[in-house]
């Protein structure tokens, strides 16, 4: 407006009276005379000493010096077309009168388009962005329908069902069923495994309590006291079978509580494994095979004496089971950087690797284990054992023969 016209023209004003006062009236008129000829150009006047005009056509122009305000109906020349001008005087030490104009009805103008040009950008940009919301709109509306009849579903009893909503956006919306999809698998994954194994429960528990029970009904009907004894006999030694499969399966939870790492101790593996491999021993030798402990460090652990023990045992039992007549197993203790291992291995048939899955997890007994005596919790127990102490269970197949380790246990800092 105002204040952009008067900068304008005070700032003209000081450059051409700069070069009227150091290059002279002749090439400060040229330079008048170029600015007169570009588009939008001020109305300029520059007068000698005499009043005669040296360049510039704003004739109508006032010479005292200052500001003025002009009007169009004043009908001074210079000022046709124009609504109205303001115009700045000055007199030059040598008697030069410099004069400098511009348009205040063409700032108006301006001002006015670009606020037009900014109102019309308003509006379109405000109308996209109402189509746009709209449309994203109707699509959170679409997945939000999903995903609502994906949790009825659910709520159903249809622990399968899927919103089908693959996260292509990456926004927050997409964020929201790719989680309840990841959670429900978190959530049918366990229940799949409670049913699993609630039926392996179910097919191991049947075994020993039917034979107690035909025991039992055979002791009832004879005579003889000594059959009857060892008819009960059988009895109780199907229900401490079942036992021990319970108590198994409590061992099992209570590792994998975590609640056993409270308790935690200084271990030496040398000593458990001594002890368990002499515990073995007389039957190891028995059944014809040999059994060798080789230790090449000291090892002391944080952990459970009690579960490590189990654990190995459970490794040792597992490589008599089936390892081949006549075979040597090794259970070896060896440092590792700043963790321990400990494995057990025997030259009996291995397993295929992709069958690991299977034996780790709870009752996954391999169809040619179901012949030897056993639950299936021998291997699970070992893997929990092992996570309990921040290790892993590793299963090496040998070609012949399998290893299977307790590995990166954790030393003690004194170890």
């Amino acid at each position: 407006g105002v204040v952009g016209v008067l900068a304008s023209c005070y700032i003209e004003l000081q450059v051409l009276t700069v070069d009227v006062a150091h290059v002279g009236r002749e090439r400060a008129a040229q330079a008048i005379h170029a600015r007169s000829e570009r588009p939008g150009a001020l109305e300029y006047l520059l007068l000698d000493p005499r009043g005669q005009r040296i360049a510039g056509d704003f004739l109508g122009a006032p010479r005292t010096p200052g500001w003025h305000d002009l009007d169009a109906d004043e009908g001074a020349t210079g000022l046709e077309g124009k609504d109205r001008l303001i115009a700045r005087t000055v007199v030059m030490p040598d008697g030069s009168v410099l004069v400098v104009g511009d348009d205040l009805g063409r700032a108006d103008a301006v001002r006015e388009t670009v606020f037009v040009s900014i109102f019309a950008a308003g509006a379109v940009a405000l109308t996209l962005s109402l189509i746009v919301g709209v449309f994203v709109s109707l699509g959170v509306a679409r997945r939000m329908r999903r995903m609502v009849a994906t949790v009825q579903a659910v709520e159903g009893g249809d622990m399968a069902a899927r919103t089908g909503i693959a996260a292509s956006r990456n926004d927050d919306v997409d964020a929201l069923p790719t989680a309840t999809d990841a959670t429900r698998r978190r959530i049918t994954e366990p229940v799949a495994t409670v049913r699993r194994v609630s039926a392996e429960i179910a097919h191991d528990l049947r075994t020993p309590l039917t034979r107690a029970r035909h025991a039992l009904e055979k002791a009832r009907a004879v005579q003889d006291p000594a059959e009857r004894l060892a008819m009960i006999a059988v009895a109780e030694e199907s229900i401490d079978a079942a036992l021990r499969l319970f108590d198994a399966m409590l061992d099992l939870a209570e590792i994998d509580s975590g609640e056993a790492r409270a308790q935690f101790t200084s271990v030496d593996l040398a000593s458990i494994a001594e002890d368990v491999v002499d515990a073995y021993r007389p039957e190891i030798e028995q059944s014809g095979r040999t059994v060798a402990l080789i230790i090449f460090d000291k090892l002391v652990i944080d952990g459970d004496p009690d579960l490590l023990t189990r654990a190995l045992a459970n490794l040792v039992d597992n490589a008599l089971k089936h390892s081949r007549a006549g075979a040597t197993i090794a259970v070896t203790l060896r440092r590792s950087e700043n963790s321990a291992s400990v494995c057990v291995e025997d030259d009996g048939p291995g397993v295929d690797p992709t069958h690991v899955e299977t034996m780790l997890r709870p009752f996954g007994r391999l169809d040619a284990a179901r012949t030897t005596p056993g639950n299936g919790l021998g291997l699970a127990i070992a893997d929990s054992t092992a996570r309990l102490h921040r290790g892993t269970l590793g299963v090496h197949h040998l070609e012949p023969g399998l290893r299977v380790c307790l590995h990166s246990l954790a030393l003690c800092s004194t170890s």
